[in-house]
């Protein structure tokens, strides 16, 4: 079929294809009608709608029911399962990757240094009246 017969993308007809797939595939036309919310009348719904899918060979009309053909899963963009005789495998356990430590090191960028520029270390800071050490930050007691 060429795919100037399919619905367009937004169109009506192409937005309750997918209503249809939502609701399970299958359902009566004045039930599909309701869950869409078609404002318009009946006969108009059945041939904006159905009438357009029905050509397309989108969806078959049987006993009063509209289901979703195998071209109409195709057109929503589902895949047919296949069928395997075993059972489904459970997934294993998460991925977790191996722990490794930062070597700080060898990322850091080599830093110029002058004479004496370190000294401050060496000093307590005062704040407040009372002396810190820089290295532990605890109260001295010789302030």
């Amino acid at each position: 079929m060429a795919k100037h017969a399919l619905p367009r993308r937004g169109s009506a007809a192409a937005n309750a294809l997918v209503t249809l797939d939502g609701a399970g595939g299958a359902l009566t036309i004045d039930r599909w009608r309701t869950i869409i919310g078609w404002k318009g009348s009946r006969p108009q719904f059945d041939q904006n709608v159905v009438d357009c899918l029905i050509r397309a060979g989108l969806v078959s009309l049987a006993a009063g029911q509209i289901a979703l053909s195998n071209a109409g899963r195709k057109f929503v963009g589902l895949k047919g399962l296949p069928i395997s005789d075993e059972p489904p495998q459970l997934a294993g356990p998460r991925y977790q990757a191996p722990a490794r430590p930062l070597n700080l090191a060898q990322h850091r960028p080599p830093q110029v240094r002058r004479p004496g520029s370190m000294d401050f270390r060496d000093h307590p800071s005062v704040m407040g009246g009372v002396r810190y050490d820089y290295r532990t930050g605890a109260a001295s007691t010789d302030a």
